[in-house]
């Protein structure tokens, strides 16, 4: 026979046990959907024309809040680093370590504005509930800081692969050593053997020629990473 206790417990357990299905199903009797997956809403937040006037760090960090409560999501921001000149929209490669902080290329600040600026930027979108990218660009570089004579042959400019010339020397601008912010973040330094082609010998000055650096010289210890200067390039966004 069962106590009153016994009834009591029981019907809790039932109770439970029928509210724990019943949360899996809608009212309707079908089983509940899961919950849409987030669809945000990314943001470009630069052109190729901006004006050359170091401010759009600071309008991005006054812009914030206004741009969180119509609805965007996520920054995409153009690239931060040094260019070859202050004017550089940014796919002018010249020092990723230079965030608009040091002077080289006759400018301390990048044509959208400090270092600083830049993180402020970044933690007022953060804090407005943004997510933000970068665009980088990683391979390849241009304003080098002299030049090198280096062994090299001219390519096929629609076919990298194809030699069209014998090898001979060319002074190519592939020496950087950012004098600028010297070893601060980085002491690495680039030179020829980190690059795989070039565009321009000012030795001769020719037009329309793609140079291919010639490496067979066994006692260079050459780094497996290599770069082109002032060719086409291949970028992309990273999270901040």
């Amino acid at each position: 026979m069962l106590t009153f206790h016994r009834i009591i417990r029981k019907g809790w357990m039932f109770l439970l046990a029928f509210l724990l299905t019943a949360s899996l199903f809608c009212p309707t009797g079908q089983p509940a959907k899961a919950a849409a997956p987030f669809n945000g809403t990314m943001m470009q937040y630069f052109e190729w024309y901006l004006p050359d006037d170091g401010t759009l760090w600071t309008k991005v960090a006054n812009e914030a809040n206004n741009l969180s409560s119509l609805g965007i999501t996520a920054l995409w921001l153009p690239p931060a680093y040094k260019g070859t000149s202050r004017s550089d929209v940014g796919y002018g490669v010249y020092d990723l370590y230079d965030l608009g902080e040091f002077n080289q290329k006759g400018t301390v600040r990048t044509k959208y504005g400090t270092k600083a600026q830049y993180l402020q930027a970044i933690q007022a979108a953060h804090a407005a509930g943004m997510q933000v990218y970068a665009d980088v660009v990683f391979d390849h570089k241009g304003g080098a800081d002299g030049t090198e004579w280096v062994d090299a042959v001219e390519v096929n400019p629609s076919d990298r692969n194809q030699e069209i010339s014998g090898t001979y020397q060319i002074q190519a601008w592939t020496k950087f050593d950012f004098p600028g912010r010297g070893n601060t973040y980085s002491s690495f330094k680039w030179r020829w053997y980190h690059f795989d082609g070039v565009d321009w010998d000012e030795s001769r000055k020719l037009n329309n020629r793609i140079y291919k650096p010639k490496i067979e010289q066994p006692h260079l210890q050459i780094p497996r990473h290599r770069q082109s200067v002032g060719l086409g390039s291949r970028h992309g966004k990273r999270k901040l």
